[in-house]
Protein backbone atom coordinates (compact mmCIF):
# COMPACT_ATOMS: atom_id res chain seq x y z
CA UNK A 1 0.00 0.00 0.00
CA UNK A 2 1.38 3.40 -1.00
CA UNK A 3 0.26 6.88 0.09
CA UNK A 4 0.66 10.30 -1.45
CA UNK A 5 -0.98 12.82 0.89
CA UNK A 6 -2.81 15.80 -0.56
CA UNK A 7 -4.93 16.54 2.51
CA UNK A 8 -4.91 15.44 6.13
CA UNK A 9 -7.08 12.36 5.71
CA UNK A 10 -7.44 11.95 1.93
CA UNK A 11 -4.83 9.97 0.05
CA UNK A 12 -3.95 8.61 -3.35
CA UNK A 13 -3.56 4.86 -2.82
CA UNK A 14 -2.34 1.84 -4.74
CA UNK A 15 -4.05 -1.35 -3.58
CA UNK A 16 -2.27 -4.66 -3.87
CA UNK A 17 -4.09 -7.35 -5.84
CA UNK A 18 -3.09 -10.63 -7.53
CA UNK A 19 -3.45 -8.84 -10.88
CA UNK A 20 -1.31 -5.79 -10.17
CA UNK A 21 -1.78 -2.60 -8.17
CA UNK A 22 -5.17 -0.84 -8.30
CA UNK A 23 -5.31 2.94 -8.21
CA UNK A 24 -7.68 4.63 -5.80
CA UNK A 25 -8.44 7.65 -3.65
CA UNK A 26 -9.11 6.96 0.03
CA UNK A 27 -10.68 9.17 2.69
CA UNK A 28 -10.38 8.01 6.29
CA UNK A 29 -12.63 9.40 9.00
CA UNK A 30 -10.54 10.38 12.00
CA UNK A 31 -10.99 8.04 15.00
CA UNK A 32 -14.14 6.47 13.51
CA UNK A 33 -14.38 3.76 10.89
CA UNK A 34 -17.74 2.10 11.41
CA UNK A 35 -19.25 3.39 8.13
CA UNK A 36 -17.59 2.44 4.84
CA UNK A 37 -18.38 3.35 1.25
CA UNK A 38 -16.89 2.00 -1.99
CA UNK A 39 -17.54 3.99 -5.18
CA UNK A 40 -17.35 2.24 -8.56
CA UNK A 41 -16.85 4.09 -11.87
CA UNK A 42 -18.60 3.63 -15.22
CA UNK A 43 -17.36 1.65 -18.21
CA UNK A 44 -13.68 2.34 -19.09
CA UNK A 45 -14.51 1.52 -22.71
CA UNK A 46 -16.47 4.79 -22.71
CA UNK A 47 -13.79 6.79 -20.85
CA UNK A 48 -15.17 5.91 -17.43
CA UNK A 49 -12.72 6.55 -14.58
CA UNK A 50 -12.80 7.35 -10.87
CA UNK A 51 -12.51 11.03 -11.86
CA UNK A 52 -15.95 10.98 -13.48
CA UNK A 53 -18.14 13.89 -12.31
CA UNK A 54 -20.83 11.65 -10.81
CA UNK A 55 -18.27 9.38 -9.14
CA UNK A 56 -16.66 12.45 -7.55
CA UNK A 57 -20.07 13.66 -6.37
CA UNK A 58 -20.75 10.30 -4.71
CA UNK A 59 -17.32 10.30 -3.07
CA UNK A 60 -17.78 13.81 -1.68
CA UNK A 61 -21.30 13.02 -0.44
CA UNK A 62 -20.13 10.00 1.55
CA UNK A 63 -17.08 11.87 2.84
CA UNK A 64 -19.17 14.79 4.08
CA UNK A 65 -21.53 12.38 5.87
CA UNK A 66 -18.83 10.66 7.90
CA UNK A 67 -18.11 7.58 5.79
CA UNK A 68 -14.59 6.25 5.34
CA UNK A 69 -14.64 6.20 1.55
CA UNK A 70 -12.73 4.63 -1.34
CA UNK A 71 -13.05 5.07 -5.11
CA UNK A 72 -11.01 3.03 -7.59
CA UNK A 73 -9.98 2.61 -11.18
CA UNK A 74 -10.46 -0.89 -12.57
CA UNK A 75 -7.33 -2.70 -13.73
CA UNK A 76 -5.80 -1.18 -16.85
CA UNK A 77 -7.36 2.25 -16.21
CA UNK A 78 -5.34 5.26 -15.10
CA UNK A 79 -2.46 4.02 -12.94
CA UNK A 80 -4.13 0.66 -12.22
CA UNK A 81 -2.02 -2.20 -13.48
CA UNK A 82 -3.09 -5.32 -15.34
CA UNK A 83 -5.75 -5.81 -17.96
CA UNK A 84 -9.51 -6.22 -17.58
CA UNK A 85 -10.88 -8.68 -20.13
CA UNK A 86 -14.54 -8.58 -19.06
CA UNK A 87 -16.98 -7.34 -16.43
CA UNK A 88 -16.25 -10.31 -14.17
CA UNK A 89 -12.72 -8.91 -13.81
CA UNK A 90 -14.22 -5.59 -12.72
CA UNK A 91 -16.35 -7.35 -10.10
CA UNK A 92 -13.17 -9.01 -8.81
CA UNK A 93 -11.47 -5.61 -8.62
CA UNK A 94 -14.44 -4.27 -6.63
CA UNK A 95 -14.37 -7.16 -4.16
CA UNK A 96 -10.60 -6.87 -3.67
CA UNK A 97 -11.06 -3.15 -2.99
CA UNK A 98 -13.90 -3.87 -0.56
CA UNK A 99 -11.71 -6.31 1.38
CA UNK A 100 -8.96 -3.68 1.54
CA UNK A 101 -11.45 -1.15 2.88
CA UNK A 102 -12.89 -3.51 5.49
CA UNK A 103 -9.41 -4.27 6.82
CA UNK A 104 -9.10 -0.58 7.65
CA UNK A 105 -11.58 -1.20 10.45
CA UNK A 106 -9.36 -3.72 12.19
CA UNK A 107 -7.19 -1.06 13.82
CA UNK A 108 -10.29 0.32 15.57
CA UNK A 109 -11.55 -3.16 16.50
CA UNK A 110 -14.77 -2.69 14.53
CA UNK A 111 -15.63 -6.16 13.20
CA UNK A 112 -18.96 -5.34 11.51
CA UNK A 113 -18.98 -1.90 9.89
CA UNK A 114 -21.91 -0.50 7.97
CA UNK A 115 -21.02 -0.94 4.29
CA UNK A 116 -22.47 0.88 1.29
CA UNK A 117 -21.55 0.31 -2.36
CA UNK A 118 -22.35 2.94 -4.97
CA UNK A 119 -21.83 3.22 -8.69
CA UNK A 120 -22.78 5.06 -11.86
CA UNK A 121 -23.82 3.32 -15.08
CA UNK A 122 -21.73 0.12 -15.36
CA UNK A 123 -20.40 0.91 -11.87
CA UNK A 124 -23.92 0.51 -10.51
CA UNK A 125 -24.18 -2.93 -12.08
CA UNK A 126 -20.81 -3.88 -10.58
CA UNK A 127 -22.06 -2.66 -7.19
CA UNK A 128 -25.18 -4.85 -7.45
CA UNK A 129 -23.17 -7.88 -8.55
CA UNK A 130 -20.76 -7.34 -5.64
CA UNK A 131 -23.64 -7.05 -3.17
CA UNK A 132 -25.00 -10.38 -4.43
CA UNK A 133 -21.68 -12.00 -3.51
CA UNK A 134 -21.19 -10.26 -0.17
CA UNK A 135 -24.15 -10.47 2.24
CA UNK A 136 -22.45 -8.19 4.77
CA UNK A 137 -23.18 -5.20 2.50
CA UNK A 138 -25.93 -3.09 4.09
CA UNK A 139 -26.81 -0.53 1.42
CA UNK A 140 -26.31 0.29 -2.23
CA UNK A 141 -26.77 3.31 -4.48
CA UNK A 142 -27.10 2.91 -8.25
CA UNK A 143 -27.34 5.76 -10.74
CA UNK A 144 -28.50 5.03 -14.29
CA UNK A 145 -27.41 1.43 -13.96
CA UNK A 146 -27.04 -0.79 -17.00
CA UNK A 147 -29.50 -3.59 -16.26
CA UNK A 148 -30.32 -6.85 -17.98
CA UNK A 149 -33.90 -7.98 -17.30
CA UNK A 150 -32.70 -11.59 -17.16
CA UNK A 151 -30.67 -10.77 -14.02
CA UNK A 152 -33.52 -9.28 -11.98
CA UNK A 153 -33.14 -11.94 -9.31
CA UNK A 154 -29.49 -11.07 -8.72
CA UNK A 155 -30.06 -9.73 -5.19
CA UNK A 156 -31.40 -12.45 -2.92
CA UNK A 157 -31.51 -11.51 -0.12
CA UNK A 158 -31.48 -7.85 -1.03
CA UNK A 159 -29.76 -5.09 0.96
CA UNK A 160 -31.51 -1.75 1.32
CA UNK A 161 -30.72 0.76 -1.36
CA UNK A 162 -31.43 3.71 -3.61
CA UNK A 163 -32.03 3.47 -7.36
CA UNK A 164 -31.81 6.76 -9.28
CA UNK A 165 -32.85 6.76 -12.93
CA UNK A 166 -32.89 9.54 -15.51
CA UNK A 167 -36.20 9.49 -17.38
CA UNK A 168 -34.67 10.56 -20.71
CA UNK A 169 -31.73 8.17 -20.53
CA UNK A 170 -31.20 6.36 -23.84
CA UNK A 171 -28.33 4.22 -22.46
CA UNK A 172 -29.99 2.71 -19.39
CA UNK A 173 -33.74 2.50 -19.83
CA UNK A 174 -36.13 3.94 -17.26
CA UNK A 175 -38.76 1.26 -17.85
CA UNK A 176 -36.24 -1.50 -17.11
CA UNK A 177 -35.09 0.26 -13.94
CA UNK A 178 -38.71 0.55 -12.78
CA UNK A 179 -39.31 -3.16 -13.37
CA UNK A 180 -36.10 -3.98 -11.50
CA UNK A 181 -37.23 -1.88 -8.54
CA UNK A 182 -40.60 -3.65 -8.49
CA UNK A 183 -38.87 -7.02 -8.48
CA UNK A 184 -36.64 -6.04 -5.56
CA UNK A 185 -39.37 -4.63 -3.33
CA UNK A 186 -41.36 -7.85 -3.73
CA UNK A 187 -38.78 -9.48 -1.45
CA UNK A 188 -39.69 -9.55 2.23
CA UNK A 189 -37.91 -6.84 4.23
CA UNK A 190 -36.35 -5.21 1.17
CA UNK A 191 -36.45 -1.40 1.43
CA UNK A 192 -35.54 0.32 -1.85
CA UNK A 193 -35.98 4.01 -2.62
CA UNK A 194 -36.60 4.76 -6.29
CA UNK A 195 -36.09 8.25 -7.70
CA UNK A 196 -36.77 9.47 -11.23
CA UNK A 197 -35.08 12.62 -12.55
CA UNK A 198 -36.12 14.30 -15.79
CA UNK A 199 -32.71 14.29 -17.48
CA UNK A 200 -30.29 12.34 -19.66
CA UNK A 201 -27.73 9.66 -18.78
CA UNK A 202 -25.13 12.18 -17.63
CA UNK A 203 -27.51 14.55 -15.80
CA UNK A 204 -26.56 17.43 -18.03
CA UNK A 205 -29.37 19.66 -16.70
CA UNK A 206 -30.43 18.33 -13.28
CA UNK A 207 -27.12 17.51 -11.65
CA UNK A 208 -27.94 19.56 -8.53
CA UNK A 209 -31.19 17.61 -8.11
CA UNK A 210 -29.23 14.35 -8.35
CA UNK A 211 -26.74 15.60 -5.76
CA UNK A 212 -29.55 16.57 -3.38
CA UNK A 213 -31.24 13.18 -3.63
CA UNK A 214 -27.97 11.34 -3.05
CA UNK A 215 -27.13 13.43 0.00
CA UNK A 216 -30.59 12.96 1.49
CA UNK A 217 -30.32 9.18 1.16
CA UNK A 218 -26.80 9.01 2.62
CA UNK A 219 -27.88 11.17 5.55
CA UNK A 220 -30.81 8.83 6.17
CA UNK A 221 -28.56 5.77 6.43
CA UNK A 222 -25.70 7.55 8.23
CA UNK A 223 -27.93 8.29 11.23
CA UNK A 224 -28.60 4.60 11.79
CA UNK A 225 -27.00 3.12 14.90
CA UNK A 226 -23.85 1.22 14.03
CA UNK A 227 -24.22 -2.57 14.22
CA UNK A 228 -21.09 -2.94 16.30
CA UNK A 229 -22.04 -0.73 19.22
CA UNK A 230 -24.10 -3.32 21.12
Amino acid sequence: MYYNNYSQRKHDVMLESPYGLLEGVFYQVKNLQDKLALILPPDPNHKGTMNNKIVNMLFNAFESNGFTTLKINYRGVGKSQGRSLNNEDKITDALISLDWLIKKCESNEIPHPQICLAGFSLGGWIALQSAMRRPEIDNFITINTLLDPSSFNMLTPCPSGLIVQAEKDVISKADIAKRFHSQLISQKGCVIDYKIIDDDHYFSNQFDDLKTKINMYIKSISFKTSKNLF
